[in-house]
């Protein structure tokens, strides 16, 4: 049933409706199983995907899922040459309406930067409002033949400065073929909910009888179980 739900908000966001899906659930629900397999159906359909989770420590670390979302677009592979990685995103860059300095920006931001060529000297709340408008370019310039489905995970940890960058992308969508997917645990609130072209997917645990019939798929139904049955569920 949430699978299905994913899908027909890709079929929206592919006529050019771009959406904001938040999944939620309680942990070990199955939250990430659900992204996984709507990943996989994306890419089955060649429909690239971009993802980043958010690590548990994740607050104390700003920019962590940003950071691992701009590599993945750029194909930064960890243990590449630098000059090889720069040279990927100065390509790509080549193809956006950036200015030339931000690319010296991005670079340093992503960890790049060129010792010959030091991105210039930038207020901090000057340089995260560069890269805040930079993620809106490439959510609004995304291909227009084919969607895009970006996947944040576990959105309960992202630190403030990350968390900026998720709203960036939720308002860029619109008007997109862009569908950006988050999950999260109940508790978690962000302003992005408000936003009309957002929709929810509650992930609620199994009822009594799912739990049987799943745990007698993987165990039998032999009558010495019942009680072992009885206690797994509780």
């Amino acid at each position: 049933e949430q699978l299905s739900a994913l899908a027909l908000e890709l079929e929206s966001t592919m006529e050019g409706d771009g959406r904001v899906v938040g999944v939620v659930g309680d942990a070990g629900i199955g939250k990430s199983r659900l992204c996984f397999e709507f990943a996989e159906h994306c890419r089955g359909r060649d429909i690239r995907v971009f993802e980043a989770r958010v690590l548990a420590h994740g607050k104390a670390t700003p920019f962590q899922p940003v950071l691992e979302l701009l590599r993945d677009y750029f194909g930064i592979r960890p243990k590449e040459p630098v000059d090889s990685s720069r040279s990927r995103v100065h390509d790509r860059l080549s193809t956006l309406p950036v200015e030339e300095h931000f690319a010296l920006v991005l670079l340093e931001f992503l960890g790049l930067g060129d010792p010959q060529r030091p991105a210039p000297k930038l207020d901090p709340k000057v340089r995260k409002t560069q890269l805040l408008d930079f993620v809106r370019t490439l959510v609004r310039s995304g291909p227009r033949d084919t969607s895009t489905v970006v996947i944040v995970e576990d959105l309960h940890w992202i630190d403030s400065a990350s968390e900026e960058f998720v709203e960036a992308m939720a308002d860029a969508v619109v008007g997109t073929k862009t569908l950006l997917v988050v999950n999260f645990r109940p508790g978690f609130v962000g302003p992005f909910m408000q936003r009309s072209h957002y929709r929810q997917i509650s992930m609620p645990p199994l009822g009594p009888a799912q739990a049987n019939a799943l745990l007698r798929d993987h165990l039998g139904s032999d009558a010495s179980l019942a009680l072992l049955t009885r206690n797994i569920i509780e």
